[in-house]
């Protein structure tokens, strides 16, 4: 989905945002709740090399990489809403949103996204299941084509 040019208007103040270089152990722990494995490496790997990551407090955190928003990973709408903003202000411009039951669809009704129409995508799993509690996950980082 294509990004606003602007920040979102259905917050009025954004929450403490940090910007930092280090994944911090908070962060790394409501991932692996979230995703069912531990990425740390890979998400710090993604930072020394070139992505911004946005923090707010304890509460959830998103990179920016290459003028995509995501991963996000949030306890909350809020949050998440404060990490677009930021993400938005810092140069995204578009963000990858699954449409699927399992994931958090509130971004829907709060955030006027506009579909980009060359590019679909879907959830797709090779091997065994990972337990997964997608309720926190608002954003893909990035996705595979082929």
């Amino acid at each position: 989905y294509d990004l606003p040019n602007k920040s979102l208007t259905v917050q009025k103040i954004n929450k403490g945002i940090n910007r930092t270089d280090i994944l911090p152990n908070w962060a790394s722990l409501i991932d692996k709740n979230t995703i069912g494995f531990d990425r740390s490496e890979f998400l710090q790997q993604k930072i020394n090399h070139g992505s911004i990551l946005i923090t707010v407090g304890k509460e959830g955190f998103a990179l920016i990489s290459d003028s995509i928003l995501g991963p996000i990973i949030s306890k909350n709408i809020d949050t998440t809403i404060s990490l677009m903003n930021e993400g938005i202000r810092l140069g995204a411009n578009h963000i990858i949103v699954p449409k699927h039951s399992q994931f958090p669809s509130k971004i829907f009704d709060l955030v006027n996204l506009t579909e980009r129409n060359s590019e679909s995508n879907l959830k797709m799993v090779y091997g065994k299941e990972v337990k997964q509690k997608l309720d926190q996950f608002y954003a893909l980082g990035n996705y595979a084509k082929g």
